[in-house]
């Protein structure tokens, strides 16, 4: 399968070099709220996804179809 995602190009060499990427909450978080809701969309997928991989908290935005 095939994913689309808007990650900045740090994110693309980590890829390149580790061959993984996940998501640092400490980048992600920016002062603003989003940790409650990430905590929350989190535990939505695990009880209904199943547990995410190992040293994964929250997930990676993607898309199935490439955006406009």
């Amino acid at each position: 399968m095939r994913l689309w995602t808007n990650q900045p190009v740090a994110v693309w060499k980590a890829v390149e070099r580790d061959g993984v990427y996940r998501c640092d909450p400490a980048l992600a978080v920016d002062g603003n709220d989003w940790p409650d809701s990430y905590d929350w969309l989190a535990r939505q997928m695990r009880r209904r996804v199943g547990p995410p991989p190992e040293g994964v908290r929250w997930p990676i935005w993607a898309w199935e179809k490439k955006p406009d």
